[in-house]
């Protein structure tokens, strides 16, 4: 088939990885590429042309969080999506934050499995649906709120880029170096930024950003490397 999409497979465990290629050749994907880890897979692609989907295995949480990271930096156009035990809400937004696509739960059948891979492949972002239960409180009464009319105060631009800092994962104490402002300040706005969202902490606050496209996935900034020159003092 032409038109079928053409996905790699990164899983460490060699049964793990035949198994994924024979579900997903049976629902008429085009299985391009199987590897152990993200290098091995970019070594094996070498100039080939990127496939349109990766879909990997996770291992602990920092290496997976690291083979995101690693991935999305080489494969610019290429949607990444990660299956995992870990469905918490926090892993989650790192996972996203840190570049992926779509975050699927081992346990995933067949094919659901599959129609996830073309709602990643056509664009959206996909969750596993113990995650969408966490969120679902804080969603419903956000939505309830803005059909009756009352859409809630938008974010300032200094919300929205705290916002953005909290999507990616940092803490209060680098927010305020890399935006160069007090902690105090960075809290207070925080603050804000949960009543203005309804929603009830800054987990929650990371996957509406990441949702609804405020944040960028992209990396951490570098230790000791912020946005403000040296020998300035955070302003408040």
């Amino acid at each position: 088939m032409t038109d079928a999409l053409q996905v790699a497979i990164v899983a460490r465990s060699a049964i793990v990885r035949e198994g994924l290629d024979n579900i997903l050749g049976a629902m008429a994907f085009v299985v391009v590429a199987k590897a152990v880890d993200g290098q091995a897979l970019l070594d094996q692609l070498g100039d080939r042309p990127p496939p349109a989907l990766v879909l990997f295995d996770s291992g602990p949480a920092e290496d997976a969080i690291a083979e995101c990271r690693l991935l999305r930096q080489a494969l610019a156009a290429t949607q990444l999506v990660l299956m995992a035990d870990d469905c918490r809400v926090d892993a989650i937004a790192r996972a996203f934050a840190a570049g992926i696509n779509g975050y699927l739960a081992k346990g995933i059948a067949g094919e659901s499995l599959a129609s996830a891979l073309r709602l990643v492949s056509s664009g959206e972002h996909v969750i596993p649906s113990a995650a969408v239960a966490a969120l679902t409180a804080t969603n419903f009464a956000t939505a309830f709120r803005r059909a009756a009319g009352q859409p809630g105060e938008p974010l300032s631009e200094r919300e929205s880029a705290i916002l953005r800092c909290v999507a990616r994962g940092d803490p209060n104490k680098l927010i305020s170096e890399t935006l160069g402002i007090t902690e105090t300040t960075v809290k207070g706005h925080i603050k804000a930024i949960l009543r203005k969202l309804a929603v009830l902490n800054r987990t929650q606050a990371a996957m509406w950003a990441i949702i609804n496209g405020l944040a960028p996935a992209e990396l951490p900034p570098v230790p000791g490397q912020t946005g403000r020159s040296a020998g300035s003092r955070p302003r408040s």
